[in-house]
């Protein structure tokens, strides 16, 4: 049995989720010898486009949300896909490995159900609730309200926590990256808390975004003067990233201070952007556009409900951006690194926009991001802690936080 660490998601990718993240430890890990391996099906240079073909399915299933609910409950939900998700070769290749960490709960369950070697497993989600409530309520967002999700919900939460109670441990960010998981069922929380106490905490890190078009060609390209504030949003449109709360912001501003102020976002997902005055939708997003439109903007807005650990934080800080965020999970982490990581305590539209307004000194807070980027959340700061971790894992097994 090979003694290294091997890391496995299906995918790999640029951008957010376990993809992105085993992506950039997979850049940094180039052309190193190295005791940490990744195992994966397939390996992308750029995010995937909307699949419009399943958009269509989505907005007819939308007329009839009962339906939805019952293909979800008898084909889609994980319960119909655990056990169908690992090759034989790929069950094989993990097995090989004295330490191996898994990064979704689809790919644990499975491979804890037909595993046959003594290795120590563990799992790093990369959601910011248990996966199961994202993963449902991202359906009746899409397909609407019906009562069989609920039902669903409680299915499939007893397979989640199986896994979180069979693994060696839970790989996180940080101990505020998990407050979101099973908040609104007090006894599911409480299993979940007994588990979390094997918790290893290492922060993320990301490679730096690359700008190939200046501010000004993004200014002139969205008719825009120099004098405006340009504020964006970069990510899913859904409840748990506070889309709809950077929305508000934006029709409060354009109502109070018509002209002053810009808004525009970048991305996809279950909640339809509307048409406002003073806001701009740009639809899905390459990763050299995000970059190019990032670094256009005055300020990052990322209004989380619920947050893991936001490698886009990250990124505007690469790109010395002020980033102006909800005091939640991993962005209670996040600030300790940064006065531009600016937090809002009750994040409410209004609460944002009072911050938008009373701030000064944007240009000095994004370059303290870029400054605490450098120094913690490079690629090779980001392997150096999985390094350290990985020694540990492979030797005493003991919890601590590895920054």
């Amino acid at each position: 049995m090979k003694q290294k660490v091997a890391h496995f998601y299906p995918i790999l990718q640029p951008g957010g989720g376990p993809a992105g993240y085993l992506y950039n430890l997979y850049q940094a890990l180039e052309g190193k010898d190295s005791p940490i391996e990744l195992i994966y099906d397939g390996l992308l240079d750029e995010s995937e486009p909307p699949n419009m073909k399943m958009r269509r399915y989505q907005e007819l299933l939308n007329k009839f949300p009962t339906l939805a609910a019952l293909l979800a409950w008898a084909v889609i939900p994980m319960r119909r896909r655990f056990g169908k998700i690992l090759s034989e070769d790929i069950l094989l290749k993990i097995g090989e490995y004295a330490v191996v960490v898994f990064h979704d709960v689809f790919t644990a369950y499975e491979y804890l159900r037909k595993r046959k070697s003594t290795q120590k497993i563990f799992i790093m989600t990369h959601s910011p609730t248990d996966f199961v409530e994202e993963y449902v309520c991202g359906l009746s967002l899409i397909y609407r309200d019906s009562l069989l999700w609920e039902n669903l919900y409680k299915q499939l939460a007893e397979m989640e926590l199986e896994v979180y109670q069979a693994v060696d441990g839970i790989i996180a960010p940080c101990k505020a990256s998990l407050e979101g998981y099973y908040a609104k069922h007090q006894t599911l929380r409480r299993r979940f808390e007994a588990c979390a106490k094997k918790l290893y905490e290492i922060p993320s890190g990301v490679k730096p975004l690359q700008v190939t078009r200046s501010k000004e060609d993004i200014l002139k390209s969205l008719s825009l003067n120099s004098n405006i504030i340009l504020i964006g949003y970069f990510g899913r449109y859904h409840p748990h990233k506070g889309f709809d709360i950077f929305l508000e912001v934006a029709r409060l501003a354009a109502k109070a201070y018509p002209k002053r102020f810009y808004f525009i976002s970048g991305g996809r997902g279950p909640l339809v952007p509307p048409s406002l005055e003073g806001y701009k939708d740009l639809g899905w997003l390459g990763r050299e556009e995000v970059a190019n439109l990032m670094n256009a903007v005055d300020i990052v807005m990322v209004p989380n409900r619920v947050t893991f650990f936001d490698l886009l934080i990250l990124e505007a800080m690469s790109l010395g951006k002020p980033v102006l965020t909800s005091l939640t999970g991993g962005n209670k982490c996040m600030q300790r690194f940064s006065k531009g990581i600016i937090t809002i305590d009750s994040p409410t539209p209004d609460a944002y926009l009072t911050a938008i307004l009373e701030g000064v000194g944007w240009d000095e807070l994004g370059e303290e991001n870029r400054q605490a980027y450098v120094t913690h959340f490079t690629p090779e700061a980001f392997l150096e802690r999985h390094v350290k971790l990985t020694q540990v894992l492979l030797s005493s097994f003991q919890e601590g936080i590895y920054d």
